[in-house]
């Protein structure tokens, strides 16, 4: 379906760190219940754009070692699309449209999040190393892999979050910890 699953389940970043990883491969928001519903609204007016959206989080609390990764793609058509159309002011700004009607392409994201373990349910934030975010946007079409590892003094909680996908995005999930 999306990445071949014996190469994506063989190796992860930094090496296994248990006998048992976290292995979610396949899986859509049509195929997977674990997929919640989600609100895209970069204007901030209350209305959701270009519904539905999904999200999905996969979390390990209270650890100090962690490997993520994920492999996605943006399955971009008439039944899958998502690309967004809004109205605009008089300006020529859009990115995609004409003067008065725009169209954007918002694409499914995905991340690597981390909190302290007894901080609150909002502040996860996305790892970040040498200036580099481990939050990505999948272009349409197209299929990303990305991992990362990550060690910490502290116990903390980290997960994989996917925001804003649609219905056929296609996605395999991989984690592993020590405690």
């Amino acid at each position: 379906m999306n990445c071949n699953n014996d190469n994506f389940t063989s190796s992860i970043a930094g090496g296994f760190l248990s006998n048992n990883p976290f292995i979610r491969t396949d899986k859509t928001p049509n195929n997977y219940s674990a997929f919640k519903t989600d609100c895209l609204n970069p204007a901030a007016s209350g209305q959701c754009w270009g519904q539905p959206r999904y999200r999905y989080y996969a979390r390990w609390n209270n650890i100090k070692e962690w490997r993520g990764k994920i492999c996605a793609k943006s399955v971009q058509n008439t039944y899958n699309n998502h690309v967004v159309s809004y109205q605009s002011s008089s300006d020529s700004s859009c990115p995609i449209g004409g003067q008065n009607y725009c169209q954007i392409y918002y694409g499914p994201i995905i991340s690597f999040q981390v909190k302290g373990h007894n901080e609150s349910e909002n502040q996860w934030r996305s790892i970040e190393k040498d200036g580099k975010l481990a939050s990505y946007e999948i272009p349409a079409n197209e299929r990303r892999w990305y991992h990362w590892a990550w060690k910490t003094s502290q116990p903390s909680d980290f997960r994989l979050a996917v925001r804003y996908a649609k219905p056929y995005d296609e996605f395999d999930f991989m984690m592993d910890k020590k405690m």
